[in-house]
């Protein structure tokens, strides 16, 4: 399974965005809410770490996966190898994590 990184630089941050918004527009569908001008503004993306991992989250839209709509994006995570994971629900609130890209 995946290990992930605790906290992340600014580089990192900046890093894992510009993966994800390259990603989302081919690969996730907005069902509720309005994109923005990118996908910062649209999904919010604030980060947040823990003793266990840190991650961007979807605060501002409820986001399907193009590919499963069953699945709901929630976060973003980093793995120790730079993995840019993406993590979703589904409707019985099993998580599937997606390597969306590295950095």
């Amino acid at each position: 399974m995946f290990k992930f990184k605790k906290e992340w630089t600014e580089k990192e941050l900046e890093a894992v965005i510009k993966v994800f918004s390259a990603w989302e527009r081919k690969n996730l569908v907005i069902t509720y809410g309005r994109r923005e001008r990118n996908a910062e503004y649209t999904y919010g993306l604030p980060y947040t770490s823990s003793s266990d991992f840190a991650m961007i989250s979807n605060t501002n839209v409820k986001a399907v996966l193009r590919d499963d709509p069953s699945c709901t994006f929630d976060w973003i995570t980093l793995t120790e190898s730079n993995e840019v994971v993406a993590v979703f629900t589904d409707e019985n609130e099993n998580e599937k994590l997606i390597v969306i890209g590295r950095i």
